[in-house]
């Protein structure tokens, strides 16, 4: 495609699957905003400074200990630029790896990685095979481009999620309007339609569309689809008016480091016993908080911080741990996959079967074990499918409805997948009403069991996209989730290291052998005695 000016990308005459006749175009909206003058004045943000950019090429490594089984061991970055001239400030963003050297078994481990804000950074790594590791260390994004990535969370204007919102009035007639959330309170929306819950979003925050024609109410909205190109078109006139997303591309982004092979300390006798001494020794998974700390040996997590159960495998085990319950998923895709996941593993006859819009919400109960596994996305998705208004439901008021005498209730919680775009203070604002929820729940009920799930790393796709849902920006969001969780009476299973340390391809939706592992963390919490 020619070069075309940003306001004649977001002409929707460009776009094959441009909104129906009669929508606004954003154009102003998006102009007129305040972000363009921020994201220019951002301090030596034009591509004349790349050479000054942290360089994976020139940064180098220092093992500070030698890597031994059962043992941290030590790796600290000491990052250089283009220039091969140390760094003296923080905010890069690294990926550290361990593997097992060989093509014929397979191990690997992840670690987060310590920033000094000086320059270095320090990864303490958990040695879990014997033999040799062999280091990787990725540089995921330089400090500029994640300077960026932090003023864009941080901005509460323009809107950057589109909707095409559909209404359908009493003679059967349809009308379009843009939607898109908004953040700065009702007195900016005036003469709009508001969509708000203020118990799920606080005071600020709201869905807000253009009103459609004469004849059409606002409460006549009944469903919406998500406007990609008119999302990836704000990104691109973000990308460009700032001079930024140079960044991003091929050179600077995912640069990864020469990996290095290093031997092992040795021991006489079995390498795997100092393993299995240590994990004998680990607590049960009961903590609310954990770290991921753990690695792959195989096709198994092996947790580093408590027992995690296999037993996803017998369907008896799980439905005798999970009788009488009724299970909760709220969230997005990645929560979807947990409850489908858990049906299968039960391997009982399903009864009833609610699939009605399964995509969105779906029931199933299994009547042997008396159990009812519930999934509802939460509202506000991002994503190729129409949503109709009446499958939305808020997460805050699924919960606050529980109601039993039993108060047999587990409850899975996960909205990570669908935030990156957010404003960070309305994300924050979300996450500390949906603790207040399940705060309510735990006073009705106080033995109900409430799982908190992190974020994980996902694919990608081109440099403009990275300004919106880059791994950083998903860090960003479980630093967040955990720190206005870190207290609640919950239990947190953190995936992000499972995950990133997997040695297939990274994506939103991960394999079944992730998603096992995964459950077996879930079911270790759950099932204390199974």
């Amino acid at each position: 495609m020619d070069k075309i000016s940003n306001e004649e990308y977001l002409n929707v005459s460009h776009v094959s699957n441009g909104l129906p006749n009669g929508t606004p175009k954003p154009i102003n909206l998006i102009l007129n905003s305040s972000i363009f003058e921020n994201v220019i004045n951002l301090p030596n943000i034009t591509k004349e400074y790349n050479m000054t950019v942290t360089s994976a090429k020139y940064s180098t490594l220092e093992f500070v200990n030698e890597p031994e089984v059962g043992k941290n061991f030590t790796v600290r970055i000491h990052a250089r630029d283009g220039l091969n001239r140390s760094k003296t400030h923080g905010g890069d963003f690294w990926m550290a790896f361990l593997q097992f050297p060989s093509n014929h078994y397979y191990a690997s481990t992840s670690a987060q990685v310590q920033d000094h804000q000086n320059g270095t950074y320090t990864v303490d790594f958990f040695i879990g095979w014997p033999s040799a590791v062999e280091v990787r260390i990725t540089l995921v994004h330089p400090s500029r481009a994640t300077k960026v990535l932090d003023l864009i969370m941080n901005l509460s204007y323009p809107p950057r999620m589109f909707w095409n919102g559909t209404f359908i009035n009493q003679n059967n007639q349809t009308a379009h309007t843009l939607c898109y959330m908004a953040y700065r309170g009702p007195q900016f929306w005036k003469d709009k339609c508001q969509y708000v819950n203020r118990r799920a979003l606080g005071d600020k925050t709201g869905l807000v569309c253009e009103k459609p024609p004469d004849g059409f109410g606002c409460d006549s909205m009944v469903k919406y689809s998500t406007a990609a190109h008119l999302i990836d078109g704000l990104f691109r006139v973000i990308g460009n008016a700032c001079g930024c997303v140079w960044l991003f591309d091929k050179d600077h982004y995912m640069q990864k480091m020469k990996p290095e092979i290093i031997d092992m300390v040795q021991h006489l006798g079995s390498q795997y016993a100092i393993l299995d001494n240590i994990t004998k020794t680990l607590p049960p998974c009961n903590s609310h908080f954990q770290h991921g700390v753990g690695f792959w040996r195989a096709n198994y997590w092996v947790s580093m911080v408590c027992q995690p159960k296999q037993g996803y495998k017998f369907g008896a085990k799980v439905g005798e741990c999970l009788r009488n319950k009724d299970v909760y998923f709220l969230g997005d895709s990645t929560t979807r996959l947990w409850a489908f996941h858990l049906s299968t593993v039960l391997k009982a006859p399903m009864n009833k079967m609610d699939l009605t819009n399964h995509t969105f919400k779906f029931k199933q109960y299994f009547e042997h074990f008396n159990l009812n596994i519930t999934f509802r996305f939460h509202p506000q998705v991002l994503g190729s499918k129409v949503v109709d208004l009446q499958n939305e439901i808020y997460e805050v008021d699924v919960i606050d409805d529980l109601q039993s005498i039993d108060c047999n209730f587990v409850v899975v919680i996960s909205p990570w997948a669908h935030f990156a775009q957010w404003w960070k203070d309305a994300y924050v604002e979300r996450l500390r009403l949906l603790r207040a929820s399940v705060e309510r729940l735990k006073a009705r009920c106080p033995g109900a069991q409430v799982i908190l799930k992190s974020p994980h790393v996902r694919e990608h796709g081109d440099m403009y996209s990275q300004l919106r849902t880059s791994d950083y920006i998903l860090f960003k969001l479980k630093e967040m989730m955990e720190d206005v969780f870190r207290d609640a009476d919950v239990y947190y299973v953190n995936i992000w290291d499972l995950n990133n340390a997997f040695k297939g391809k990274k994506s939103v939706h991960m394999p079944p052998e992730v998603i096992n592992q995964e459950l077996s963390i879930l079911l270790s919490y759950l099932c204390t005695d199974a």
